[in-house]
Formats: structure tokens, sequence, C-alpha cells
């Protein structure tokens, strides 16, 4: 499964230098791979904690309103991050070890402020819509624990630098839900 981002973002890339789609299109198809920073605690009347990092990737279709502002629509795979349950966190007996993946769609306005001709800084302000699967549980509890997911307000910075053609790439931090943090490399490809 983590082949299939990589060979994506590769595909992308191919395209974009083999494109004679126009750099000043007013659409754009963006990919990233991302390092995922995940620590939550997930349920209330017993612990259930997320602590970890996991690589991850996110695909979209982005829209420029503008030289300084784009709006886009992203699904995230945020990877496989491991934790523990227990109803009684003193006991490290009781403790059972999980693995949870979680996935996001996102919808984000980015406005963008020139450093140069075709490097911008740019930030990000949208919602998040994200689940969490439970998985990788210990036997006989793996009906204990239900899909968690909530929406959330994902907001993040970047810089972008757009290449001759219709190419891109950028850096970026996201944050959402208080406890999902994301550093990423991508491209974007215009047309």
């Amino acid at each position: 499964m983590k082949k299939s981002p990589v060979s994506a973002i590769a595909t992308l890339c191919f395209l974009a230098f083999s494109s004679l789609a126009a750099a000043d299109g007013f659409f754009y198809l963006t990919g990233k791979l991302s390092s995922t920073s995940v620590d939550a605690d997930l349920e209330e009347s017993f612990e259930l904690i997320l602590d970890g990092d996991d690589e991850g990737a996110a695909f979209g279709l982005g829209f420029r309103l503008g030289d300084y502002l784009a709006v886009e629509l992203a699904y995230h795979d945020f990877g496989t991050v491991n934790g523990f349950a227990s109803a009684c966190p003193e006991c490290l007996a009781l403790t059972a070890p999980l693995g949870a993946d979680t996935t996001a769609v996102s919808f984000s306005a980015l406005p963008h402020l020139p450093i140069t001709e075709n490097l911008f800084a740019f930030g990000k302000l949208g919602v998040i819509s994200w689940e969490t699967s439970i998985s990788d549980i210990a036997p006989g509890l793996e009906n204990a624990f239900e899909d968690y997911s909530d929406e959330d307000l994902v907001y993040g910075l970047g810089l972008r630098y757009l290449l001759p053609g219709p190419l891109g790439v950028f850096a970026e931090f996201e944050r959402f839900a208080d406890s999902f943090e994301t550093v990423s490399l991508g491209a974007t490809l215009g047309f």
C-alpha cells in the first residue's frame, strides 16, 4: 500500500514534464507524501491512546480563483499509527496494543502571498472530515471498538515554487483535531 502513493507522485511528475498543458490554467491536480504525527485520546470512558508517526499521502483537485487564492478538495490517507487501549491505565497487564488507520476528505482555501515571481508563501484554512478505524488489536477484543469520525478545522502553511510549464512543487505543514500534524512534500500539475 505504501508503494502506490510513491507511484502516483512519480506518475504525476512524469505527466507534468511531458504535458503541454498551460501553466496559467484554472484547475490543478495535487499530490503529496506526508509524515503524520498523532497524539490523541479517542475515548473518555477508558483509555484509547494513539501516539506515533507514519507516512501518508494525499491527492486532490484545486481551482485557482485568481493569482492569490485557490480552493482544494483532497483525499488524505494518514497511514497506521500504533496505540493502546485499557480500562485501567494503571494496570499494564490489562493494556491491549492496537493500530489505527485514519483517512479524511478536506475542503480548504489557500491564500497565496508572492515572495518572488515563482515562489509563494501560502496559508490553508478549511474543514476536514476524518475517520479512524481501529485494527491490529489483541485477539478477543476485535469488536470492542468502533470507528471514530468527526469534522474539524484544518489549518496550515507552506511554500510553493512554480517550475516552468504546468508543474509546481511545495512543502506544507497542516494540523487538525488538535491531535494530527503532517509535514508534506508535493507537486501540482496545472491544466
